[in-house]
């Protein structure tokens, strides 16, 4: 179950940037909070949310591979809200118009794509 769990968020967490790239567009060291020049402040806010999402979801994950039965029980909680919470990214992606983005917001999108997907391959 627990294996279960874990394969179907890390492809819903993969799927999304992907998903965005299809469609021409934590340690969060890479990012702060002014724009990067030419970066679209609802694409910065946007990715810079998804990857504190990512960092909370890695850190849920390693807690619910340690964790005993009592400790998942009262984990199921969380882990209702990290869905809800993915789904809301879901919506943020498929209301984002691909024909806005720009090259400075596609390499940011880049750029950050590229820390989500090391850390959850470290994660692994």
């Amino acid at each position: 179950m627990k294996r279960r769990i874990t394969v179907i968020l890390l492809t819903l967490l993969l799927a999304m940037p992907l998903a965005l790239t299809a469609c021409g567009s934590s340690d969060n060291s890479g990012s702060d909070d002014s724009a990067p020049a030419g970066v679209s402040a609802e694409l910065k806010d946007f990715l810079d949310e998804y990857e504190l999402f990512v960092d909370e979801y890695i850190e849920f994950m390693q807690k619910y591979e340690n964790a005993n039965e009592s400790d998942l029980m009262a984990m199921m909680n969380d882990y209702m809200d990290m869905i809800e919470r993915l789904e809301s990214f879901e919506d943020k992606l498929d209301a984002y118009d691909e024909n806005e983005m720009s090259d400075a917001d596609l390499e940011y999108y880049l750029e950050v794509t590229a820390r989500i997907e090391k850390k959850l391959l470290d994660a692994m």
